[in-house]
């Protein structure tokens, strides 16, 4: 009994370890699902904390994408703008959400193709900014 608790909490740690599979939603797809406002709601709440997570873990990282490292004063600048996106994120007023679902709408318009947590991270970083 004991090495089968053991092998279950084994079991358990791996899932909790292993990186989550997310999928980009391309603004077309979660424009499309008006007619379904639960199914909506995930999206958009799913590519937020893609968004974020994304963003917040690039800016902090010590590397560029391209795998050149940041300079001391870049880092940061980098992690401070981290910080306040990370602020931010979870605090936006009336107005930035709103801000946020008309820049969705525009992008969806005029590019359908584009990943809604792009959108999502360049406002986030476009309002921590300011």
């Amino acid at each position: 009994m004991p090495a089968a608790i053991l092998f279950a909490a084994t079991l358990l740690m791996i899932a909790l370890l292993a990186p989550t599979i997310a999928c980009a939603v391309p603004l077309g797809v979660y424009e499309s699902a008006r007619s379904n406002p639960a199914k909506q709601s995930q999206l958009f709440h799913e590519a937020y904390l893609t968004g974020l997570s994304k963003t917040v873990t690039q800016l902090r990282s010590s590397t560029f994408p391209d795998g050149k490292v940041k300079s001391p004063q870049r880092l940061e600048k980098d992690r401070n703008l981290a910080d306040a996106v990370d602020a931010l994120a979870g605090h936006l007023t009336d107005k930035q959400s709103d801000a946020l679902i008309v820049l969705i709408e525009q992008y969806a318009a005029a590019q359908p193709n584009t990943e809604l947590e792009d959108v999502i991270s360049s406002f986030l970083l476009t309002e921590a900014k300011k």
